[in-house]
């Protein structure tokens, strides 16, 4: 994977061969609450998700989604 400043990009590989990746970063974002008020909250986000063509429909985006969420110790809620 490749670290930026506040990314990160994870490749999937499948049978020694790039079948997609995957960036993610922890972005700012400002959620009003029921009462109205503003607060900032800093959740991992999915900038982008590419897998090829012949791999789609099979499973391997969810998988690397999964795999992601694993590694940066994140759930999906």
């Amino acid at each position: 994977f490749s670290n930026s400043i506040n990314q990160k990009i994870y490749v999937k590989i499948k049978e020694d061969q790039v079948i997609g990746f995957i960036r993610v970063g922890v972005k700012s974002l400002f959620v009003n609450n029921s009462f109205g008020l503003l607060w900032e909250i800093k959740p991992l986000c999915i900038f982008d998700l590419f897998i090829y063509p012949h791999y789609r429909g099979l499973g391997e985006g969810k998988d690397l989604i999964e795999k992601v969420l694993e590694l940066e110790g994140k759930s999906p809620n």
